[in-house]
């Protein structure tokens, strides 16, 4: 989806905006951790251009109201974990 709606743009023309838009129409009635999954995944990409690429282009992700917006709920972690007792013999 990300390539059918921004393909065509220059990475650096990638606003904080179009960011919001996108995840707005992608995440709708989503949980709020798969919110933050596909957040954290786009921000992650556009670090990895920067560090790989081009080391002038800013992260559209990195817009405060992005990271208010899409961030996990208190209490409900992004992975689930379980607790395992073993009882070994002895």
């Amino acid at each position: 989806m990300f390539e059918k709606e921004f393909g065509h743009y220059e990475m650096s023309m990638i606003s904080s905006d179009d960011i919001m838009n996108f995840l707005v129409t992608v995440t709708e009635g989503h949980k709020s951790s798969t919110k933050k999954l596909k957040y954290s995944l786009l921000k992650t990409f556009f670090n990895f251009i920067k560090n790989s690429i081009d080391q002038n282009l800013s992260n559209p992700c990195d817009s405060p109201i992005l990271k208010k917006t899409f961030k996990a709920t208190k209490n409900q972690p992004l992975i689930k974990t379980y607790q395992i007792h073993v009882t070994l013999p002895y």
